[in-house]
């Protein structure tokens, strides 16, 4: 399988759309906060580019612009990069966050 069709076949299996971004955030790991930037977010998760000590399955906190808090559980770490899911309902996001991302869905 190629990595287009790879992307492809996961765009697929996401719950929500996926909205480009670049936001500046911090991070808390384990009571350390880490400077980070969002590259894309949706109403199930956030991808950040940041240089902190991630373990897949734990809990953190993002802190975004204008002190929108959540919590958020580590579901991959990669080169620099780390997959969060929000833990909270994805109708809470929307309503937070639209502002950072339009139309959310």
């Amino acid at each position: 399988m190629t990595l287009t069709n790879l992307k492809k076949a996961l765009k697929a299996l996401r719950k929500h759309k996926r909205r480009a971004v670049n936001i500046s955030a911090l991070v808390d790991v384990k009571g350390q906060e880490f400077p980070c930037t969002a590259y894309d977010v949706s109403l199930g998760g956030v991808r950040l580019k940041v240089d902190a000590p991630f373990s897949e399955n734990e809990n953190v906190s993002i802190n975004f612009q204008d002190n929108l808090k959540y919590i958020a559980k580590v579901i991959w770490v990669s080169e620099g990069y780390v997959g969060l899911n929000f833990n909270d309902r994805p109708q809470n996001i929307k309503e937070h966050l639209s502002g950072l991302a339009t139309n959310l869905n």
